[in-house]
């Protein structure tokens, strides 16, 4: 078997990640931030926000030393227009990300010349994910995902990619489905565009928690080891420890922990 491929990476490396950052009307008085989520004791993400509750820096940690820092900017309409990517032990390897939104499209360019365009529903979810390879330059190998969104959460992914990436021929397509509980996921409150937490989470982002996911590829040629998932939940029916239970026995274990904002002016 080969290894799964990059349009459902995330599924797996990221199989105990985090979850959705949704527009809701909660009073500003009660909301609650997650500030800290801690993978396996070791790898540990801090989230920073702005006056308007949105993600403003993604810091990361590995036993203890700090990696990677992420700063994300945003114009005046509220809109993410750009991320900046920085390793703190190897600045040259630095990088800049900009977002162009277009209606309802999402363009950018990443790192490994590709050339992405993401398209939004009427609810700002993304609907449709497009890799071009080489920003068009190359030899015309594309990826596409497919979203269909149910309550804000995603319900069922349909890739189609170029399987020259993979040293096959022809096209590879894939078919994942997924179920949710009806707790609130660790970003519920927070005012980050949609679309740009579903790019970095995948297929654990949505209004709720994952709870399973089910992968078929045609031709069959990925294994995919797909884990269960269980919370334990605080008294705000946030997770504080998230449980991925892999069939062969392996839990990976998630901590997060949260702080309530003040007031509507607050920033931390």
């Amino acid at each position: 078997m080969k290894n799964i491929s990059y349009l459902v990476i995330a599924a797996i490396i990221l199989g105990a990640a985090l979850t959705s950052c949704n527009d809701n009307d909660d009073n500003d008085d009660e909301v609650v931030f997650l500030l800290d989520e801690t993978q396996n004791g070791t790898e540990r993400t801090v989230y920073e926000y702005d006056k308007q509750n949105r993600i403003a820096k993604i810091s990361k940690y590995n036993d203890g030393q700090l990696n990677w820092v992420e700063s994300l900017s945003y114009n005046i309409n509220g809109d993410l227009v750009e991320m900046k990517t920085e390793n703190v032990q190897n600045p040259s390897i630095n990088y800049k990300t900009t977002f162009y939104k277009n209606s309802n499209k999402i363009t950018y360019d990443e790192v490994f010349s590709r050339h992405s365009e993401i398209e939004l529903n009427i609810q700002g979810l993304p609907v449709k994910y497009t890799i071009v390879y080489d920003n068009g330059g190359g030899d015309g190998r594309t990826a596409t995902i497919i979203n269909t969104w149910q309550n804000g959460n995603i319900l069922k992914s349909e890739s189609d990619e170029d399987a020259r990436e993979f040293g096959e021929e022809g096209r590879i397509v894939g078919l994942g489905t997924f179920t949710h509980d009806n707790m609130k996921s660790p970003f519920y409150h927070c005012k980050t565009p949609e679309w740009f937490l579903w790019m970095r989470f995948r297929y654990i982002y949505g209004k709720n928690n994952i709870k399973t996911e089910t992968w078929e590829f045609i031709p069959p040629i990925f294994y995919v080891l797909v884990p269960t998932y269980e919370y334990d939940y605080n008294d705000d029916g946030l997770p504080v420890i998230k449980y991925s239970i892999y069939p062969d026995g392996y839990i990976h274990t998630e901590t997060y922990t949260y702080k309530k904002k003040l007031n509507a002016s607050s920033q931390y």
